[in-house]
């Protein structure tokens, strides 16, 4: 026969365990919904030169690469890999200011 207190210390854990378990997931993914909605870099536009396209399109490849690494980011198994994420967000931010000094400097140019 099973002993009654600790099917109760089970449930007990249970019955905390599991909500938490939901509701750190449902905090994560309003995270990153918020992270996807509230763009901290604002889109460069284009106009008609090529020059100013390409920057346009390297400031958009540095984007999407920044919104792949910290999904990486929130989902690394380990410290290890947390750190070498958070690094790698902060190179790809770096880069993008340059992009973006870059894609001003040249509408500036060219407009």
């Amino acid at each position: 026969m099973v002993d009654l207190c600790c099917v109760m210390n089970q449930l007990k854990f249970l019955i905390i365990a599991i909500p938490s378990f939901v509701a750190s997931f449902i905090t994560i993914d309003f995270l990153h919904y918020l992270y996807k909605s509230i763009n901290p870099h604002p889109q460069p536009t284009s106009n008609g030169n090529p020059l100013v396209q390409e920057a346009v399109l390297l400031c958009q490849r540095l984007m999407d690469a920044e919104r792949e690494a910290f999904q990486a980011y929130l989902k690394s198994p380990d410290v290890e890999t947390l750190k070498l994420w958070k690094e790698r967000i902060v190179q790809l931010r770096q880069l993008y200011l340059k992009a973006d000094l870059r894609y001003k400097r040249r509408l500036e140019k060219y407009a």
